[in-house]
């Protein structure tokens, strides 16, 4: 997908943007294993400017607007312009006019916008770093740091620079262009229950998933379908029955292909049972862990720690990105899969624990890291339940600010559309009672009676990331990143001093660590307990892996280093 950068002036002055430039905001947002195509430059008038970097033919382009991801109207409904009702699909979307620039996401957020405004400048873009680039200095954004370090995440509309905001799920955010102001809104998100039996429920969303996927227009020779075997991936396939020549991809390690129930096993037999073209990706390393880790960031923003997922050094990406694929189709979903019966409970399942619940990481609190401030609206409300809260956790944190930043790690290579993330498809989900809804009751029965006699995949094909990071390669890189982060005043020397003491090196065979967690899960089914481990042992207090813990520190290190040395070369170049 292209990345996109908008920059709006006050007063009349010289355009900023140049193909020099582009070509340079390119290299600072793009990964080095792929050359991406030209920035695409656009002076709408005298004080609005908009390039699309890495520009591909499916990005929506109109005379006032521009879309990435898919959105997709009525016939005959305008979307384009201003104030427009807003499209269904998973989209991020920038109208503008003469009077107004408006900023408008989908109703989960799933591709994230950010935007900076001062008395001069309005700047909106999909990366914080393309906006940085022309940004004085930079100023780390400290209530980042515990979220980051606990989370993984940089928390509820966080950025890195505490001058950086983004639009909320299903927000706008509109800049007049007259008074110069900004204002944003931002819709309560909540359920909206309707009872009815069962057969009710099921025949109205299948009614819903069918009008909304099964009608969708786009060219099949540009899209791919992400397809894993389970339900999700699986009950897209299935919706999108008339498209015979789209192709499917999964990716996973080599070494479990030919696993059953593995992703990649599974989803081969899906497609050999519906004569679809499909493609398996290997994730086995190949480049240094120094490499992919550069890669991950420039990637990321360095917004979430999941790197395992990327362990080929992103190199599947490339090849679609090579191959001319330029969008991908996926299955994410809303409903919340996992077992509540508590408030701790809601909190751990949507990845919300702070450092404070740890017993290995006390420190972190004599410094004010440990423990999380959570916005007012994220927490439990009154006559709530515990399942209607975790649906709204999981609307309202984990889809926008963990599942959006993995959007942006691709979105380096192509476009991404979420079907299930389409407003009718949600608004749906959010008015099944309870017991449909939750752990996908409802979902998985209409999926299971329209597929093929195919098992379902049980067993991820992916690295672990507590295995990635505990590798020897890994865990020097690890240690060289937290002692070059000694006295830069960032972390708390005391902190990373912690963090390098406490590294482990584990098994540095990554195959033969997953043979052997293949082999534990199995034990663990057979003998109905679920932790192999503490089997027949006296529980002890939660602890976090420490080298998950200064694998977040390194982002945050690498952030405040990287994010606050660009800008002096971009204003050369401006003024040159």
């Amino acid at each position: 997908m292209a990345k996109f950068l908008l920059i709006c002036r006050k007063e009349d002055t010289a355009p900023l943007l140049s193909p020099e430039l582009g070509a340079y905001i390119s290299s600072q947002i793009i990964p080095d294993n792929i050359t991406p195509n030209p920035a695409e430059i656009l002076a709408v008038d005298e004080n609005l400017e908009y390039a699309i970097i890495n520009p591909v033919s499916i990005v929506g382009k109109t005379a006032n607007a521009v879309c990435l991801g898919a959105a997709f109207a009525d016939d005959g409904v305008r979307w384009d312009k201003p104030f427009d009702p807003k499209p269904i699909g998973s989209f991020s979307l920038f109208r503008f006019d003469a009077g107004h620039v408006e900023l408008v996401t989908d109703m989960v957020a799933s591709q994230t916008i950010w935007y900076y405004h001062d008395n001069s400048t309005f700047i909106a873009s999909t990366s914080q770093r393309a906006i940085l680039l022309f940004l004085n200095g930079f100023e780390l954004n400290r209530d980042v740091l515990p979220w980051m370090l606990s989370t993984g995440t940089l928390g509820p509309g966080f950025a890195w620079d505490k001058r950086l905001k983004s639009v909320s799920p299903d927000g706008t955010v509109v800049l007049d262009r007259e008074n110069w102001k900004v204002t944003a809104t931002t819709p309560e998100i909540g359920l909206n229950i309707q009872e009815g039996e069962l057969a009710y429920h099921r025949n109205l969303t299948d009614e819903v998933l069918e009008e909304t996927i099964g009608s969708m227009s786009f060219p099949e020779d540009k899209w791919v379908i992400s397809l894993s075997g389970g339900y999700d991936s699986r009950a897209l396939l299935l919706y999108l029955h008339n498209r015979r020549k789209i192709k499917c991809v999964t990716w996973g390690l080599s070494n479990v292909l030919d696993h059953h129930l593995s992703d990649a096993y599974v989803a081969r037999s899906l497609t050999e049972h519906f004569n679809l073209p499909f493609r398996f990706f290997t994730l086995d390393a190949k480049v240094s862990f120094e490499t992919l880790f550069n890669r991950f960031f420039t990637a990321s923003d360095g917004r979430t720690d999941h790197i395992a997922g990327y362990s080929d050094g992103l190199d599947l990406w490339r090849q679609l990105f090579e191959s001319g694929v330029e969008g991908m189709l996926r299955a994410d979903q809303v409903y919340e899969t996992k077992n509540i019966h508590s408030i701790e409970d809601t909190i751990k399942v949507n990845g919300i624990i702070g450092l404070d619940q740890y017993s290995n990481t006390r420190i972190f609190e004599k410094y004010g890291l440990a423990k999380l401030t959570w916005p007012e609206g994220l927490w439990l409300k009154q006559g709530e339940s515990l399942i209607d809260w975790s649906a709204r956790l999981y609307h309202s944190f984990r889809l926008p600010y963990l599942q959006a930043a993995l959007n942006t790690i691709k979105t380096c290579y192509l476009e991404m559309c979420s079907p299930f993330l389409s407003r009718p498809v949600i608004e749906n989900a959010y008015s099944l009672p309870d017991e449909y809804r939750f752990k996908k009751v409802l979902f998985k029965e209409i999926v299971t009676l329209k597929t093929p006699d195919i098992p379902f995949a049980t067993y991820n094909a992916s690295h672990k990331i507590a295995d990635l990071i505990a590798t020897p390669e890994a865990v020097a890189f690890i240690e060289r990143e937290l002692k070059a982060g000694l006295n830069k005043h960032v972390l708390p020397d005391e902190i990373l001093q912690f963090l390098i003491s406490r590294l482990r090196i584990a098994n540095s065979d990554l195959n033969k660590k997953s043979e052997k967690k293949k082999f534990l899960k199995g034990l663990k089914e057979r003998l109905g307990i679920k932790n192999i481990k503490s089997f027949g042992k006296k529980a002890l207090p939660a602890e976090i892996n420490l080298n998950l813990v200064a694998f977040r520190a390194v982002l945050c290190l690498r952030a405040a280093k990287d994010f606050s040395t660009h800008q002096s070369k971009t204003e050369s170049m401006i003024y040159q």
